[in-house]
């Protein structure tokens, strides 16, 4: 079975000028038409476009602009890594300071604490014991 393909000179596309005022896809379609079929067994040559000054430009524009965000958002991402550990260590901090506040507050609460400054402070003592003995019938 044989391919058919369409021969262009050499291994790029004839480079394509049309008059001023015309449509440069107008005269690649009629041009493509007029080439000569490509004889069996030789490859169908890749076709090779041109870029403007105008398309590099854009594309390199748009190359530094991807360049620009892929490091904000690296910066971001590292500006946040070092916000978390802070807060993190900010976090452990707090944890400890509260703790110790816990064990003030239950020593502050406790009843032995509570009955010494009673004693010392405020000078209070036990209240006396007394001891009342039931009266028996009959006298003593």
């Amino acid at each position: 079975m044989e391919e058919k393909g369409w021969y262009v000179d050499g291994s790029a596309a004839p480079d394509v000028r049309p008059e001023r005022g015309g449509r440069p896809e107008e005269a690649r379609r009629s041009e493509r038409w007029q080439q000569e079929p490509v004889p069996a067994g030789r490859r169908e040559p890749v076709v090779r476009y041109r870029l403007s000054a105008r398309a590099i430009l854009v594309v390199s524009v748009l190359l530094v602009a991807v360049g620009y965000g892929y490091t904000w958002l690296q910066f971001q991402v590292t500006a946040r890594g070092y916000e978390l550990e802070r807060l993190k260590s900010e976090l452990v901090e707090a944890q400890r300071i509260n703790a110790r506040l816990e064990e003030q507050l239950r020593e502050a609460r406790s009843l032995a604490r509570v009955e010494r400054v009673a004693r010392e402070q405020l000078g209070m003592v036990d209240e006396p014991v007394i001891q009342f003995v039931p009266e028996t019938q009959g006298g003593r």
